[in-house]
Protein backbone atom coordinates (compact mmCIF):
# COMPACT_ATOMS: atom_id res chain seq x y z
CA UNK A 1 0.00 0.00 0.00
CA UNK A 2 1.50 3.34 -0.88
CA UNK A 3 2.54 5.77 1.96
CA UNK A 4 0.77 8.86 0.81
CA UNK A 5 -2.66 9.34 -1.31
CA UNK A 6 -4.27 11.43 -3.75
CA UNK A 7 -5.57 14.20 -0.94
CA UNK A 8 -2.41 14.87 -0.46
CA UNK A 9 -1.02 15.29 -3.55
CA UNK A 10 -3.69 17.33 -4.45
CA UNK A 11 -2.86 19.15 -1.10
CA UNK A 12 0.66 19.41 -1.74
CA UNK A 13 0.53 20.81 -5.35
CA UNK A 14 -3.05 22.68 -5.11
CA UNK A 15 -3.99 20.34 -8.51
CA UNK A 16 -7.95 20.63 -7.54
CA UNK A 17 -8.97 20.59 -11.02
CA UNK A 18 -10.01 17.15 -11.91
CA UNK A 19 -9.84 17.89 -15.70
CA UNK A 20 -6.65 19.17 -15.74
CA UNK A 21 -5.06 16.22 -13.44
CA UNK A 22 -7.78 13.46 -13.76
CA UNK A 23 -7.61 11.20 -10.61
CA UNK A 24 -6.65 8.25 -12.91
CA UNK A 25 -3.05 10.19 -13.50
CA UNK A 26 -2.97 10.40 -10.00
CA UNK A 27 -3.21 6.96 -8.96
CA UNK A 28 -1.23 5.55 -11.73
CA UNK A 29 2.05 7.78 -10.55
CA UNK A 30 1.69 6.98 -7.44
CA UNK A 31 1.79 3.20 -7.98
CA UNK A 32 4.91 4.53 -9.68
CA UNK A 33 6.57 6.30 -7.20
CA UNK A 34 6.06 4.07 -4.90
CA UNK A 35 7.20 0.81 -7.10
CA UNK A 36 10.55 3.32 -7.09
CA UNK A 37 10.25 3.27 -3.33
CA UNK A 38 10.24 -0.37 -2.86
CA UNK A 39 13.19 -0.82 -4.64
CA UNK A 40 15.53 0.66 -2.58
CA UNK A 41 13.10 0.73 0.39
CA UNK A 42 14.69 -1.02 3.61
CA UNK A 43 12.27 -3.81 4.76
CA UNK A 44 11.96 -2.50 8.14
CA UNK A 45 9.86 0.47 6.45
CA UNK A 46 7.87 -1.39 3.86
CA UNK A 47 4.53 -0.55 6.68
CA UNK A 48 5.79 2.37 8.07
CA UNK A 49 3.37 5.66 8.74
CA UNK A 50 6.41 8.04 8.95
CA UNK A 51 5.53 11.52 8.09
CA UNK A 52 8.71 12.46 6.13
CA UNK A 53 8.34 9.07 4.27
CA UNK A 54 4.85 10.12 3.31
CA UNK A 55 6.24 13.41 2.24
CA UNK A 56 8.64 11.73 0.01
CA UNK A 57 6.59 9.39 -1.63
CA UNK A 58 4.10 12.34 -2.35
CA UNK A 59 6.85 14.78 -3.79
CA UNK A 60 7.84 11.61 -6.12
CA UNK A 61 4.45 11.17 -7.24
CA UNK A 62 4.38 15.16 -8.08
CA UNK A 63 7.64 14.89 -10.10
CA UNK A 64 6.27 11.64 -12.45
CA UNK A 65 2.88 13.76 -12.59
CA UNK A 66 4.94 16.77 -13.50
CA UNK A 67 6.46 14.71 -16.59
CA UNK A 68 3.36 13.56 -17.62
CA UNK A 69 1.45 16.89 -18.27
CA UNK A 70 4.99 17.89 -19.83
CA UNK A 71 4.40 15.28 -22.27
CA UNK A 72 0.77 14.95 -22.55
CA UNK A 73 -0.61 15.12 -25.64
CA UNK A 74 -3.84 16.72 -24.52
CA UNK A 75 -2.27 19.37 -22.49
CA UNK A 76 -3.52 22.14 -24.18
CA UNK A 77 -1.37 25.49 -24.83
CA UNK A 78 -3.42 28.29 -22.54
CA UNK A 79 -2.50 29.48 -19.35
CA UNK A 80 -2.63 27.29 -16.26
CA UNK A 81 -3.40 28.36 -12.89
CA UNK A 82 -3.85 26.23 -9.75
CA UNK A 83 -3.55 27.56 -5.74
CA UNK A 84 0.31 26.34 -5.92
CA UNK A 85 1.42 26.78 -9.69
CA UNK A 86 1.04 29.50 -12.62
CA UNK A 87 1.99 27.95 -16.35
CA UNK A 88 2.10 30.76 -18.89
CA UNK A 89 1.29 29.52 -22.69
CA UNK A 90 4.73 28.78 -24.15
CA UNK A 91 7.72 27.14 -22.82
CA UNK A 92 5.33 24.92 -20.29
CA UNK A 93 6.66 21.92 -20.97
CA UNK A 94 10.45 22.63 -20.07
CA UNK A 95 9.13 24.71 -16.89
CA UNK A 96 7.18 21.53 -15.74
CA UNK A 97 10.38 19.38 -16.58
CA UNK A 98 12.53 21.80 -14.03
CA UNK A 99 9.85 21.29 -11.28
CA UNK A 100 9.41 17.69 -11.66
CA UNK A 101 13.56 17.49 -11.54
CA UNK A 102 13.03 19.52 -8.12
CA UNK A 103 10.06 17.21 -6.33
CA UNK A 104 12.57 14.38 -7.36
CA UNK A 105 15.24 15.84 -5.83
CA UNK A 106 13.64 16.65 -2.57
CA UNK A 107 11.83 13.22 -2.48
CA UNK A 108 14.87 11.08 -2.69
CA UNK A 109 16.51 13.45 -0.05
CA UNK A 110 13.52 13.35 2.09
CA UNK A 111 13.86 9.08 2.00
CA UNK A 112 17.23 8.55 2.15
CA UNK A 113 17.15 7.41 5.60
CA UNK A 114 14.81 4.87 5.17
CA UNK A 115 16.67 3.19 1.89
CA UNK A 116 19.15 0.30 2.31
CA UNK A 117 22.59 1.41 2.61
CA UNK A 118 24.93 1.40 -0.33
CA UNK A 119 21.16 1.99 -2.37
CA UNK A 120 22.45 3.25 -5.34
CA UNK A 121 22.70 7.61 -4.97
CA UNK A 122 19.16 8.77 -6.84
CA UNK A 123 19.07 12.78 -8.11
CA UNK A 124 20.25 15.46 -5.60
CA UNK A 125 22.19 18.75 -5.78
CA UNK A 126 24.81 18.50 -4.11
CA UNK A 127 24.89 21.29 -1.24
CA UNK A 128 21.99 23.04 -2.32
CA UNK A 129 19.79 19.83 -1.25
CA UNK A 130 18.87 17.67 1.71
CA UNK A 131 21.26 19.21 4.30
CA UNK A 132 20.55 18.16 7.33
CA UNK A 133 21.59 21.23 9.54
CA UNK A 134 20.88 23.32 12.98
CA UNK A 135 18.77 25.56 11.65
CA UNK A 136 16.84 28.14 14.10
CA UNK A 137 13.32 30.86 13.06
CA UNK A 138 13.94 33.70 15.58
CA UNK A 139 14.54 31.88 18.95
CA UNK A 140 13.10 28.29 18.13
CA UNK A 141 15.75 26.00 17.22
CA UNK A 142 14.72 23.18 14.89
CA UNK A 143 16.28 19.51 16.10
CA UNK A 144 19.42 18.71 13.61
CA UNK A 145 18.64 15.33 13.22
CA UNK A 146 15.17 15.88 11.86
CA UNK A 147 15.40 18.82 9.80
CA UNK A 148 16.08 18.93 6.38
CA UNK A 149 16.80 22.59 4.39
CA UNK A 150 16.51 22.42 0.49
CA UNK A 151 18.37 26.07 -0.92
CA UNK A 152 17.49 27.32 -3.94
CA UNK A 153 17.86 30.67 -5.89
CA UNK A 154 14.24 32.38 -7.54
CA UNK A 155 14.03 35.86 -9.20
CA UNK A 156 11.17 37.29 -7.35
CA UNK A 157 9.65 40.66 -7.48
CA UNK A 158 12.33 42.18 -9.68
CA UNK A 159 15.30 40.73 -7.12
CA UNK A 160 17.07 37.85 -6.82
CA UNK A 161 16.70 35.96 -3.67
CA UNK A 162 17.33 32.85 -1.76
CA UNK A 163 15.05 30.47 -1.11
CA UNK A 164 14.80 28.01 1.90
CA UNK A 165 12.62 24.95 1.70
CA UNK A 166 12.70 23.72 5.15
CA UNK A 167 11.38 20.10 6.36
CA UNK A 168 11.41 18.94 10.01
CA UNK A 169 9.82 16.73 12.51
CA UNK A 170 9.30 17.59 16.50
CA UNK A 171 9.22 15.20 18.37
CA UNK A 172 10.85 13.19 21.89
CA UNK A 173 8.28 15.27 24.00
CA UNK A 174 7.54 14.10 27.17
CA UNK A 175 3.65 15.34 26.99
CA UNK A 176 0.78 16.50 24.59
CA UNK A 177 1.21 19.79 26.34
CA UNK A 178 4.82 19.93 25.72
CA UNK A 179 3.81 19.44 21.99
CA UNK A 180 1.46 21.98 21.60
CA UNK A 181 3.75 24.57 23.30
CA UNK A 182 6.22 23.50 20.69
CA UNK A 183 4.46 24.63 17.93
CA UNK A 184 2.36 27.54 19.65
CA UNK A 185 6.13 28.90 20.15
CA UNK A 186 6.85 28.10 16.27
CA UNK A 187 3.92 29.85 15.14
CA UNK A 188 4.99 33.00 16.93
CA UNK A 189 8.27 33.16 15.20
CA UNK A 190 7.34 32.62 11.95
CA UNK A 191 4.72 35.41 12.49
CA UNK A 192 7.36 37.86 13.89
CA UNK A 193 9.83 36.75 10.63
CA UNK A 194 6.93 38.13 8.48
CA UNK A 195 6.88 41.04 10.24
CA UNK A 196 10.89 41.44 10.00
CA UNK A 197 11.40 41.57 13.40
CA UNK A 198 13.44 38.57 13.69
CA UNK A 199 15.61 36.18 11.52
CA UNK A 200 16.00 32.92 10.24
CA UNK A 201 19.20 30.66 10.27
CA UNK A 202 20.15 28.08 8.13
CA UNK A 203 23.56 27.83 8.34
CA UNK A 204 25.03 28.25 11.94
CA UNK A 205 26.35 31.17 12.17
CA UNK A 206 24.55 33.27 9.34
CA UNK A 207 21.07 34.63 9.34
CA UNK A 208 18.68 35.52 6.51
CA UNK A 209 15.98 38.15 6.85
CA UNK A 210 12.79 38.10 4.30
CA UNK A 211 8.86 36.32 4.33
CA UNK A 212 7.40 32.76 4.47
CA UNK A 213 5.61 32.20 1.35
CA UNK A 214 4.19 29.11 2.58
CA UNK A 215 3.88 26.96 5.90
CA UNK A 216 2.44 24.19 6.73
CA UNK A 217 2.20 22.32 10.40
CA UNK A 218 0.78 18.94 11.18
CA UNK A 219 -0.03 17.84 14.58
CA UNK A 220 0.01 14.00 15.05
CA UNK A 221 -0.89 14.30 19.04
CA UNK A 222 -1.46 9.83 18.60
CA UNK A 223 2.72 9.56 17.90
CA UNK A 224 3.82 13.41 20.15
CA UNK A 225 5.04 14.55 17.19
CA UNK A 226 4.26 17.47 14.41
CA UNK A 227 5.74 17.32 10.88
CA UNK A 228 6.53 20.79 9.51
CA UNK A 229 6.82 22.07 6.47
CA UNK A 230 8.17 25.72 6.03
CA UNK A 231 9.23 27.85 2.78
CA UNK A 232 10.46 31.16 2.98
CA UNK A 233 12.01 33.32 0.55
CA UNK A 234 14.47 36.01 1.57
CA UNK A 235 14.95 39.81 1.20
CA UNK A 236 18.28 38.76 -1.33
CA UNK A 237 20.33 36.34 -2.24
CA UNK A 238 22.91 36.91 0.64
CA UNK A 239 23.34 35.06 3.72
CA UNK A 240 24.78 37.16 6.41
CA UNK A 241 27.07 36.62 9.69
CA UNK A 242 25.53 36.69 13.01
CA UNK A 243 28.27 38.68 13.93
CA UNK A 244 29.13 41.88 13.09
CA UNK A 245 32.67 42.89 12.43
CA UNK A 246 34.75 45.69 13.50
CA UNK A 247 37.84 47.74 12.60
CA UNK A 248 39.21 51.14 13.61
CA UNK A 249 41.90 52.87 12.17
CA UNK A 250 43.42 56.26 12.99
CA UNK A 251 44.06 57.97 9.51
CA UNK A 252 47.62 60.23 9.58
CA UNK A 253 48.19 60.61 5.57
CA UNK A 254 47.33 60.67 2.45
CA UNK A 255 46.97 58.27 0.76
CA UNK A 256 46.38 55.08 3.62
CA UNK A 257 46.02 51.70 2.68
CA UNK A 258 43.83 49.85 4.90
CA UNK A 259 43.74 46.39 4.90
CA UNK A 260 40.95 43.75 6.43
CA UNK A 261 40.55 39.90 6.21
CA UNK A 262 36.55 39.51 5.89
CA UNK A 263 35.21 36.05 5.95
CA UNK A 264 32.07 34.67 3.34
CA UNK A 265 32.04 34.00 0.12
CA UNK A 266 31.27 37.36 -1.58
CA UNK A 267 31.52 41.12 -1.63
CA UNK A 268 30.16 42.50 1.63
CA UNK A 269 29.01 46.79 1.50
CA UNK A 270 30.95 48.28 4.73
CA UNK A 271 29.12 50.79 7.28
CA UNK A 272 31.67 53.79 7.40
CA UNK A 273 32.12 56.25 10.53
CA UNK A 274 34.32 58.90 9.67
CA UNK A 275 35.12 61.04 13.02
CA UNK A 276 37.53 64.47 12.63
CA UNK A 277 39.93 64.83 15.13
CA UNK A 278 40.87 67.81 13.28
CA UNK A 279 39.55 69.74 10.12
CA UNK A 280 39.88 67.28 7.27
CA UNK A 281 38.20 68.11 3.55
CA UNK A 282 36.66 66.26 1.10
CA UNK A 283 37.53 62.86 2.43
CA UNK A 284 37.56 59.62 -0.08
CA UNK A 285 37.44 55.91 0.40
CA UNK A 286 38.24 53.76 -2.38
CA UNK A 287 38.44 50.01 -2.96
CA UNK A 288 40.09 50.06 -6.07
CA UNK A 289 37.01 49.83 -8.30
CA UNK A 290 34.22 51.64 -6.37
CA UNK A 291 35.26 54.82 -5.03
CA UNK A 292 33.08 57.28 -2.50
CA UNK A 293 33.76 60.84 -1.83
CA UNK A 294 32.48 63.51 0.65
CA UNK A 295 32.62 66.80 -0.84
CA UNK A 296 33.10 69.25 2.04
CA UNK A 297 34.64 69.73 5.41
CA UNK A 298 34.70 67.84 8.62
CA UNK A 299 35.26 70.34 11.58
CA UNK A 300 36.84 68.82 15.30
CA UNK A 301 34.43 66.01 16.56
CA UNK A 302 32.17 66.14 13.13
CA UNK A 303 31.18 62.82 11.62
CA UNK A 304 29.94 61.29 8.77
CA UNK A 305 28.18 57.65 8.11
CA UNK A 306 28.39 55.73 5.45
CA UNK A 307 25.89 52.94 5.41
CA UNK A 308 26.92 50.73 2.05
CA UNK A 309 24.02 48.33 2.99
CA UNK A 310 21.40 51.11 3.39
CA UNK A 311 22.95 53.28 0.68
CA UNK A 312 22.47 56.10 3.56
CA UNK A 313 24.98 59.01 4.67
CA UNK A 314 24.16 60.91 7.67
CA UNK A 315 25.97 63.82 9.31
CA UNK A 316 26.62 63.82 13.12
CA UNK A 317 23.97 61.29 13.25
CA UNK A 318 20.88 63.33 12.04
CA UNK A 319 21.68 65.40 8.76
CA UNK A 320 21.27 63.44 5.62
CA UNK A 321 24.25 64.49 3.16
CA UNK A 322 23.70 61.84 0.78
CA UNK A 323 23.11 64.72 -1.97
CA UNK A 324 27.20 65.80 -0.75
CA UNK A 325 28.15 61.81 -1.66
CA UNK A 326 29.42 61.16 -5.25
CA UNK A 327 30.97 58.27 -6.65
CA UNK A 328 29.71 54.35 -5.53
CA UNK A 329 29.67 52.55 -1.98
CA UNK A 330 32.69 50.55 -1.39
CA UNK A 331 32.77 47.06 -1.20
CA UNK A 332 35.36 44.39 1.25
CA UNK A 333 36.23 41.10 -1.06
CA UNK A 334 36.48 37.96 1.22
CA UNK A 335 39.74 36.79 2.28
CA UNK A 336 42.01 39.74 1.29
CA UNK A 337 40.98 43.00 1.45
CA UNK A 338 41.73 46.63 1.42
CA UNK A 339 40.39 50.12 1.51
CA UNK A 340 43.02 53.44 0.54
CA UNK A 341 41.59 56.91 2.30
CA UNK A 342 42.31 60.19 0.65
CA UNK A 343 41.68 63.74 1.36
CA UNK A 344 42.64 67.06 0.67
CA UNK A 345 43.56 68.20 3.93
CA UNK A 346 46.66 70.19 4.46
CA UNK A 347 48.96 69.56 6.26
CA UNK A 348 47.46 65.63 6.80
CA UNK A 349 44.57 64.06 7.82
CA UNK A 350 44.07 63.84 11.53
CA UNK A 351 40.92 61.41 11.92
CA UNK A 352 39.89 57.93 12.91
CA UNK A 353 37.86 55.44 10.65
CA UNK A 354 35.48 53.08 12.49
CA UNK A 355 34.33 50.29 9.56
CA UNK A 356 31.83 47.87 10.45
CA UNK A 357 30.93 44.76 8.44
CA UNK A 358 29.09 41.54 8.09
CA UNK A 359 30.66 38.40 5.97
CA UNK A 360 28.09 38.04 3.67
CA UNK A 361 27.60 33.91 1.55
CA UNK A 362 25.64 33.28 -2.00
Amino acid sequence: MPFTDETTIRTHTGWENTDLVPSALIVQRLDDAHEAFLADLDPAHTSSSDPLLKLAETELATAYLLRSLATESGFEDRDIRTANLTLRAGGRSQTLADLAKGEEERAWSHARSFLLTGTTPHPTETGLLGVLTMARIGTFQFPDDTTVIDLSRRFIRGRDRKISNLTSILNRFSSQADLKQAVRDLRREVERFDQGETDLSVHDGRFLMGRRSRSDIEEHEDRGLAVIRLEVFSDDRYERSETEFQATFNLTTSPQVLNFSPGGNWNTPPTLVLTATATISNPSLTDGERTLTYSGDLLLGELIELDGEKRTATKNGTENVLNDISGEFVELTPDSAALTYTDSSTPAPNATLLVKWRDRWV
